[in-house]
Parts: structure tokens; C-alpha cells; sequence
């Protein structure tokens, strides 16, 4: 009699311990799924950059072939999550869709960095759409309108960081978002703080005749000063890009050009903007900027 009490009881303690463990799986489960939603697209398939305020993808992080679809059952709604990464014309394409719920994305990224973004948010006239148009040259154009037609706003610029400086409210509003779904690393309001306060001070003036005395070392007789000089200007980076530029609207040897222009092709900026690149960058438009 002892021993089936004893059995009893331990066969309860067992099911609440399973209880207890199928609660807390589900509830990591919910917490894990939470953690994937907040970016939009899976990071090992692809990693967005952006590079002089033009969306693109990292070459690094970009899987071709990759694809898969699933559904995504939240509260009494279903919604489908698809991803194509492939190659059109000897270049990556990638389609991304997530749709279902109050929440529908569109993301489709073409060759040579062409990016079209559909979202929508909420429901009837309410309805809040953002189409984001980066075509491969030329301006960036974001426009946000409700579900009745009616046009919100709708801005053009060069570049992301041209909105977020020159209209601010709209970039925090609409596009801080965007870009935080698509990549949550990339802070942007940090990179926008501190741009803003660099652009303030002057970025270019220090440089300029640092630049222009090692370029006049480009021509030196000695292999060992034209060595040193090249070496000079690669460390002031990406601050160096406009005097050189300028220096090449002058008088120079051929020597003194063809470095120069090794130089400023190794200045492209690779990976996300930092608030000093994007300092140098915007310094010229810093009459434009407020």
C-alpha cells in the first residue's frame, strides 16, 4: 500500500515537472520567435548595408539559391513569410515577401543596387503605405499615403541621410523604422547625431594642404618618397577624396595622376556608413543641410 501511494506521488511530481517544462519550452519558443521577428529577413540568408545613404546588400552574407517560405500563425491570423535569392542576367535578385496580419512587406532588390520597398501598416482608410523607389542612378524616392487614397507626404532626395538631415521628423517617423526592421545593428540615429556634429566643424580644411604637398611627393625622384607620400594620403582615407579630386583638375605628371587615381579608387566606401565617412561625404551639401 506504501508503495503504490509512493508510486503515485511520483508519477503526479513527474507530470507537473513535464507541465512545467512544455510551459517554459513554449514560452522560449514565443521569446526566440519575438527575437527573429524583430529583424525582417533571416540574417543568414542575407545582411542588408548602406553605403552613402543607398541601400545594398552585403556580398559577404548573400546566399544564392537560398529559399524558403513559411507561416506564421499570430493569434487567430496566418501570415507568409517568403524569400528567393537568385540570379538574373549574371546578377543577385533577391524577393521578399510577408504578408497577412495588419502588416504587409514587398522587398525586392534588383542588380546594380535597384531597391523597391512596398509596406503597409493598420487597416482601412487608416491604412498607412510606404513606397520606397531607389532606382540605379538618380534620386531616392519615398512617398507615404493612407488606404483612401489620400497622399501623406512624399519626398526625393540623393540619398537616405539626405532625408534624415533634411527632413528629420519624416526619416524617424518612416524610414528609421524601415532600416531598423531590415538591419536592428545599424543604428541610425547615433550615425545621424553624430554626422550632424561633425558637419559643424571643418572636416576638409585640416587635409587639403597635407594633400596637396603629398601629392607634389607623387613626383619625387625617389621611389621611397613617392612610396611614403601614397602611403600618407591612404591614411587620411576618405578626407582626402575631395582635395584629391581637385588636384586632378590641375597640372600634373603622369605619375602624380595615375596614383592619384589608385588612390581614390581604393577610397570607396566598403560596408555601413560611420558618422565621420558620412561627415566628409555631406561636408560640400553642408549649405544645404540644416
Amino acid at each position: 500500500m506504501l508503495h503504490q501511494h509512493s508510486d503515485q506521488r511520483a508519477a503526479s511530481w513527474l507530470c507537473v515537472c513535464i507541465m512545467l517544462f512544455v510551459c517554459a519550452t513554449a514560452a522560449s519558443a514565443q521569446q526566440l520567435e519575438h527575437k527573429h521577428e524583430s529583424r525582417l529577413i533571416p540574417s543568414h540568408l542575407v545582411r542588408f548595408e548602406l553605403v552613402l545613404g543607398r541601400l545594398q546588400l552585403s556580398p559577404e552574407y548573400f546566399r544564392i539559391g537560398a529559399a524558403h517560405e513559411r507561416a506564421i500563425l499570430t493569434g487567430d491570423r496566418e501570415r507568409v513569410r517568403s524569400i528567393s535569392v537568385s540570379v538574373m542576367r549574371g546578377k543577385p535578385t533577391l524577393q521578399f515577401q510577408d504578408r497577412g496580419g495588419d502588416e504587409t512587406w514587398n522587398v525586392t532588390f534588383k542588380s546594380d543596387h535597384l531597391v523597391d520597398i512596398l509596406f503597409s501598416s493598420g487597416t482601412g482608410a487608416e491604412r498607412q503605405i510606404l513606397t520606397y523607389h531607389q532606382p540605379v542612378e538618380g534620386p531616392i524616392s519615398v512617398k507615404v499615403e493612407y488606404g483612401d487614397g489620400r497622399t501623406a507626404q512624399q519626398v526625393q532626395a540623393r540619398s537616405l541621410w539626405h532625408i534624415a538631415f533634411n527632413k528629420p521628423e519624416f526619416f524617424e517617423t518612416h524610414l528609421q523604422p524601415m532600416l531598423m526592421r531590415l538591419d536592428p545593428s545599424c543604428d541610425v540615429a547615433r550615425i545621424t547625431a553624430e554626422a550632424r556634429g561633425l558637419l559643424n566643424k571643418p572636416v576638409h580644411t585640416s587635409e587639403a594642404a597635407a594633400v596637396h604637398s603629398f601629392v607634389q611627393k607623387l613626383d619625387a625622384a625617389s621611389a621611397s618618397e613617392r612610396s611614403a607620400a601614397t602611403v600618407e594620403l591612404g591614411r587620411l582615407g576618405l578626407a582626402a577624396e575631395l582635395p584629391l579630386r581637385e588636384c586632378l583638375q590641375t597640372e600634373l605628371s603622369h605619375q602624380q595622376r595615375l596614383a592619384i587615381n589608385k588612390l581614390l579608387t581604393a577610397m570607396q566606401p566598403v560596408g555601413n556608413d560611420t558618422p565621420i565617412r558620412l561627415a566628409v561625404w555631406l561636408s560640400p551639401d553642408a549649405t544645404c543641410i540644416k
